[in-house]
């Protein structure tokens, strides 16, 4: 008897490797995504404590709190 191949195996192995590209992919993509995600959030802290501060400084200032000595 001669030997048959088994396809069915090597399918199986082929679909594996695919989904495991596929997993790969979207591990990757979702990393870029909140990497993405946490610098669009530090720039907008960043602009917010800036803001504020800029905005206390002028407060404080325009309040006349250096000349009563407090």
């Amino acid at each position: 008897m001669a030997f048959k191949p088994n396809y069915r195996f090597g399918r199986a192995e082929r679909d594996r490797l695919k989904q495991a590209k596929k997993d790969e992919k979207l591990k990757r993509q979702q990393a870029r995504a909140s990497f993405a995600a946490r610098r669009r959030l530090d720039r907008h802290d960043r602009r917010e404590r800036s803001g504020g501060n800029l905005i206390f400084a002028h407060l404080r200032e325009g309040s006349g709190l250096e000349e009563l000595g407090e």
